[in-house]
């Protein structure tokens, strides 16, 4: 009976091999060591001071590196540089990408494997202590297991610093560094500079040859710089222009592979101050107005009535407004006005202009004129220009010097010259060129009618330029400030552009200049904020390594080898008999059993023999060291020596396992989601704001990462825990296999090898899962990334205008010379005007890529399917839908010479060049060609010579019926057709002026006849109807039916193909001519089409029509749906309800949006599967329910063999390194087992014991 009154059978200690503690054992001698030869203490290499050093160099070299890049961030405006970041290779991104996560990983493991002996070693310090420790500060320790952020509170209410410290480091790198390093790098737009040397040109066109190699092309670029927004020339803006420069050879070298943005260099810049005075009005017999010298007289302004013809017999009538411009040459003698007779050679460069409103009423008294004298100053001026490297246009400049005026003797540009262009818009003879044959300077008659003013000649296109120079309100004109302001901007932008023809991009003479080249790229810049996050936690990283360092260098620790196994537990209590007396009768204790019975009792680690021993040391006297009742109460509750309810980890529960499951499922589900989601047009922003950005799409990931890796930690620690004692289960396990056997020194992270090694299959998979975890975390950091897509939202949209036309007079048009048009009331597109927009629009398109009116494209016009001011929207928002598109086709063929009935009109006299009678089906009509377009001795407008040798001309020629009686379907007939022809004549036109048969007998005549088509197409447009991708053909284009031309006209197509027509074959005289140029614009656009001049060249022969066929055709359907885009407001019928309602279609809007990287996507993915795998097998695969509690401190362990022979025969294992111990198992040759046995107190307890007493 023992103390206890319990029966026992007795079992002397004697009857076991091996169990006393003071028999000799067998390897005694061979592990006996001599006093010299006393082991060194054992220093875990976690806390060695090299680690430390390493810990602490670390997070020091990273806060200097992020200052420094920080520093190099804010000073570079980024790190790393590239036109496009998304689209560099990884060799480029790792660095900034997925290293700092990669290093913040890897350092988190570093420090996990710090915190784990730190936590593991503390009861081991606090036994070696010299008084020892009690047994809630040490034995009853379980840090290790415990919740990774509750870790230091727990510590730091128990005052256990070095736990304190080394846990809070730990979860400063795993939950503090890792995610927030993720938010430290993100992507801007920035511009940066590198210097440069650059080539500056200082060649120009002579003064001299200026006269006569300067066309009017200039005239043309100015008028599409303002009515159609052309593209400015290179090295110009609307008020001045800059020599032109270019980096030189070493720089474009340096430059190759970079994207430069912009140049910055000094260069000259050319342009002109405006000084503008009120003119004062006098009237001495006869009206007028002077100033500083200079006047006018003899204006009728402000008596204009509205409505009142502008000339006898003419279709234009005067409107709101009247405007004039008069400038003071007319040495060409086209001038309607000039002020040089009545203004002093120094005012050379002035001009007047007036503004007033016109009567409403004949008798209405004359309204007020605002008029004003303006003198133009020319100037240069050196600055330092930026221009952008794409089109070469400034983007700033600052003055380098003062202004230094242009004087007749360092003037570079022909002053006069322009000034007499811009008061007489006539050149006598403009250089012709291959290049639209222009032959005067464009006048907005058009466009200003529209507006409301009229002026007495189009011979004043100044009028038209200050008008719609910045489109300003005719009202606010007649303020005297905003007149001058108009004037003085019209002059610099043609002054401007007549400079940039001057310097023509000529570099063959240079100088050499220094300047600085920059570069509009993506940068990778450092945030501020996160990156002052990431320092602060590196700082109070280095602080908690330097203190825990200090810490562990004072204390003791009193162990000679690693206690990292059950089996140098078990060395450390084998000669402690009364320890092991006081823990044999806990084996079926639970923890909190086991804790009211040794917290209160000291212990301590010494040194005996060699060996280190744990003891009991005295704290309570003598009388009261028995066992309290309580205690006595608790072993004989479990003296039965059954364990009354089995413990296993709750995280191996079915429930906590399906919450596991169930998070990485979700986990799975919601990273599909949001990929599928994002795959086609990405996320939405969060927020503007980068901090934002990075907190939602860099930082929450990758701590959703962080925070699963602790749950992998933990169950893998358990697992460690548990393998030993499963291992034991057989009970024929070897020491290496299970006493021995040590997962609990190292991180889990890195266990995987060793239990590869052993083939615990589950374990290795847990281990591979905190690894995967860290995986996981750099997969998340890099997960999405930004660019910018066409996103697509539904719309409903209001069609402005229906298919269908107003009424129009085909026999009203536009004649080529002369603003007046064909007479009668303005019909359809024509209001006035000479009717050449259309070749403006196409010329600025083909030479300066400027877009084609609203809802056209080469081909076709399409239907509006929205109006201008459609709500909430853009500039940069596309707008598509489905709609109806009109174009025309030129079908032609060739005309027999013969059918042709030459009139014979002398050359130079005004009169139709021929006849011919015209066949469509059924019908028939006598047509003669348009008067307006006669035969002239050769090129020029006013000192025409003819032209020696063999010539050619060039025929364009619209038709009108021949008879005045003719009936309307002859008139439409003859309206419908157009005759083009091509002739050589090889005596020249100084032996054979006039067209006629005989001149005309080598010629290419052809008849073409024009068909509107009709379809449906796909458009997209911009917010202004501009056409921004190809249209999707819905239904091909086919000729009108029936139907459709009822739908469409009141009275047929006939009268709208008639009127364009006379835009877009409209012809001036047709020299003779013995070169290349062409002479009209459908041949120019022709030459253009062909990218020939076979068809103009009088020395080449004539091509025949299926060679030129293909050109026509397309250049008449460009100009026909240009014509008919640029003139939709005047030609269709505005929206019916009855006819049409709402469309649907889609809002085009481009957005910044958010993406899920593809690759890292299914890393993610796939780690989140294989975790929630990972997860069933561990379930199905779990340890056991036989353990009374979990042995996760030295108190729960020791009572597993307290009371068994196996730890007698532990005496040389605490002095033994770990090769010597394995040894000294090995030669034991036992084997060991978990279960039921009798101890050496003769009772039966549960736990390890050797084999086969188990």
């Amino acid at each position: 009976m023992d103390a206890f009154g319990n029966q026992a059978a007795p079992a002397p200690r004697s009857s076991f091999p091996n169990s006393s503690l003071h028999a000799s054992s067998t390897f005694k001698n061979i592990f006996r060591r001599t006093k010299s030869s006393e082991p060194q203490r054992w220093k875990p290499p976690a806390l060695h001071p090299f680690t430390f050093a390493i810990a602490i160099a670390t997070p020091l070299a990273l806060i200097v590196t992020l200052v420094l890049l920080l520093r190099r961030s804010q000073r570079d405006d980024g790190i790393i540089f590239a036109p496009d970041i998304n689209a560099l290779p990884l060799s480029r991104t790792f660095m900034y990408q997925y290293f700092p996560t990669i290093l913040a990983v890897v350092f988190s493991i570093f420090w996990a494997w710090i915190d784990l002996e730190t936590k593991r070693l503390e009861p081991y310090y606090r036994l070696s202590e010299e008084k020892g420790a009690l047994g809630k500060d040490s034995l009853l320790l379980s840090y290790p297991f415990g919740f990774v952020p509750l870790v230091p509170v727990k510590a730091f209410r128990q005052r256990h610093w070095s736990v304190f410290w080394a846990s809070l480091a730990l979860l400063l790198v795993t939950w503090g560094l890792v995610p927030t390093q993720a938010g430290i790098f993100s992507t801007e737009h920035i511009k940066r500079s590198v210097p440069a040397t650059f080539d500056v040109s200082t060649g120009s066109t002579p003064l001299k040859q200026q006269a006569d190699s300067m066309s009017l092309k200039y005239s043309l670029s100015a008028y599409g710089i303002v009515s159609l927004n052309e593209t400015l020339p290179p090295f110009m803006a609307r008020n001045y222009t800059l020599v032109p420069f270019r980096p030189s050879e070493l720089s474009r070298k340096d430059a190759e592979n970079v994207e430069t943005r912009y140049w910055t260099a000094p260069t000259t810049l050319y342009s002109l101050d405006m000084h503008c005075e009120p003119a004062l009005p006098f009237n001495k017999g006869i009206k007028g107005w002077n100033n500083s010298g200079c006047a006018v007289v003899g204006l009728q302004m402000g008596n204009y009535t509205i409505g009142e013809a502008l000339a006898p017999g003419s279709s234009i009538a005067y409107q709101a407004f009247s405007a004039q411009y008069i400038g003071f040459w007319n040495t060409w003698g086209n001038a309607d006005f000039y002020l040089s007779p009545s203004c002093p050679t120094l005012k050379k460069h002035s001009f007047f202009a007036a503004i007033s409103r016109n009567k409403e009423r004949d008798t209405d008294p004359a309204k007020n004129i605002t008029a004003i004298f303006c003198e133009p100053t020319y100037y240069a001026q050196e600055v330092n220009a930026t221009v952008d490297t794409t089109d070469r246009l400034p983007i700033r400049v600052d003055p380098l010097g003062s202004k230094q005026p242009l004087s007749d003797t360092n003037n570079i540009f022909n002053t006069t010259l322009m000034e007499m262009l811009l008061n007489g818009g006539i050149p006598p003879n403009p250089p012709r060129g291959n290049e639209p044959p222009n032959q005067k300077v464009p006048n907005f008659n058009e466009q200003v009618m529209g507006k409301g003013l009229t002026w007495p000649s189009d011979r004043q296109p100044m009028v038209g330029f200050s008008t719609m120079i910045d489109d300003t309100p005719l009202e606010d004109l007649l303020d005297w400030r905003v007149l001058s302001r108009s004037y003085a901007e019209a002059y610099r932008l043609f002054f401007a552009r007549a400079m940039v023809e001057v310097f023509n991009g000529n570099f063959t003479n240079i100088k050499e200049v220094a300047g600085s080249r920059s570069m509009a790229t993506d940068s990778v810049v450092l945030e501020p904020l996160f990156t002052y996050i990431v320092i602060a936690f590196l700082g109070v990283l280095t602080i908690a390594t330097i203190v825990l360092l200090c810490l562990s260098t004072r204390r003791t620790l009193k162990l000679y080898s690693d206690p990292s196994t059950l089996g140098t537990i078990m060395g450390l209590v084998t000669k402690s008999e009364a320890l092991l007396r006081d823990f044999e009768d806990l084996d079926c204790c639970t923890l909190e059993q086991i804790q009211q019975t040794v917290q209160q009792k000291r212990y301590q680690l010494v040194s005996q023999q060699e060996q280190i021993n744990l003891i009991e040391r005295p704290s309570i006297p003598a009388v009261n060291r028995q066992m309290t009742p309580q205690t006595v109460s608790t072993l004989r509750t479990v003296s039965t020596k059954a364990i009354e309810k089995p413990v296993r980890p709750v995280e191996f529960s079915l429930r906590m396992s399906m919450l596991f499951i169930t998070i990485f499922v979700a986990l799975a589900t919601l990273l599909a989601t949001v990929f599928i989601k994002a795959r086609n047009n990405g996320l939405s922003l969060p927020s503007q704001n980068k901090f934002v950005q990075n907190l939602l799409e860099n930082y929450i990931p990758t701590a959703i990462a962080t925070l699963i890796e602790p749950l992998w930690v933990l169950i893998n620690r358990l697992l460690c825990l548990l393998q030993p004692i499963e291992e034991l289960q057989s009970c024929n396990a070897k020491a290496k296999e299970s006493i021995d056997l040590n997962y609990s020194s190292l991180p889990p992270q890195l266990v995987v090898f060793k239990a590869l090694r052993a083939r615990h299959m589950v374990l290795a998979a847990v281990c591979s899962m905190a690894l995967l975890a860290n995986v996981l975390s750099v997969a998340f950091a890099g997960l999405f990334h930004h660019d910018a897509i066409a996103v697509f939202k539904s719309a409903i949209f209001e069609q402005p205008y229906d298919l269908s036309f107003v009424t129009i007079n085909g026999s009203v048009g536009p004649v080529a010379d002369r603003s007046g048009g064909t007479g009668g009331s303005p019909s359809g597109a024509y209001s006035g005007g000479d009717g050449r927009d259309q070749f403006y629009i196409l010329e600025s398109n083909l030479s300066s890529g400027t877009p084609l009116p609203p809802w056209t494209d080469e081909n076709m016009f399409y239907l509006p399917f929205m109006a201008e001011d459609f709500g909430n929207a853009t500039a940069e928002d596309q707008f598509e839908s489905e709609t109806d598109t009109l174009g025309a086709r030129l079908d032609c063929e060739v005309i027999d010479l013969g059918d042709l009935r030459f009139v014979g009109t002398a050359v130079g006299t005004y009169g139709s060049i021929l006849n011919k009678t015209v066949e469509t089906g059924n019908s028939q009509a006598n047509c003669s060609s348009n008067p307006n377009t006669y035969a002239v001795i050769g090129p020029g407008n006013t000192d025409r010579v003819c032209e020696n040798g063999t010539s050619a001309m060039e025929l364009v020629l619209t038709m009108d019926a021949l008879d005045a009686n003719a009936t309307q379907d002859e008139k439409e007939i003859c309206m419908g057709t157009i005759i083009l022809g091509w002739i050589r004549n090889p005596e020249g036109s100084c032996k054979s002026p006039n067209v006629t048969a005989e001149t005309a007998k080598d010629s290419l005549f052809v008849q073409c006849q024009p068909q509107l088509v009709h379809g449906r197409a796909l458009v997209r447009v911009d917010i202004n109807g501009r056409l921004v991708k190809s249209p999707h053909t819905i239904e091909p284009a086919r000729d009108l039916t029936e139907h459709d031309s009822r739908e469409m006209f009141e009275n047929g197509p006939s009268d709208l193909i008639a009127q364009s027509n006379r835009y877009i074959f409209t012809s001036t005289k047709a020299p003779w001519h013995n070169d290349s140029f062409p002479s009209d614009f459908f041949n120019y656009f022709l030459g253009r089409a062909t990218n020939d001049s076979r068809l103009l060249d009088p020395k080449q022969s004539l091509p025949s029509l299926e060679d030129i066929q293909r050109p026509i055709q397309d250049s008449y359907a460009t100009l026909f749906s240009i014509w008919l885009g640029g003139n939709r407001e005047s030609l269709l019928v505005p929206r019916s309800n009855s006819k049409s309602g709402p469309i649907t279609g889609w809002r085009v809007v481009n957005e910044e949006r958010i993406f899920v990287s593809t690759a890292l996507f299914g890393i993610a993915l796939g780690i989140l599967c294989t975790y929630a795998l990972v997860a069933c097998m561990v379930y199905l695969r779990r340890p056991g329910e036989y353990l009374a509690r979990l042995p996760t401190n030295l108190a729960s362990v020791i009572p597993l063999f307290a009371g068994s022979t196996a730890v007698r025969e532990m005496g040389e294992v605490s002095g033994l390194q770990k090769k010597a111990r394995a040894e000294h198992f090995e030669k034991l040759n036992s084997r060991y087992g978990y279960g039921s046995y009798i101890g050496i107190d003769g009772r039966v307890h549960i736990g390890i014991e050797k084999t086969p007493f188990v």
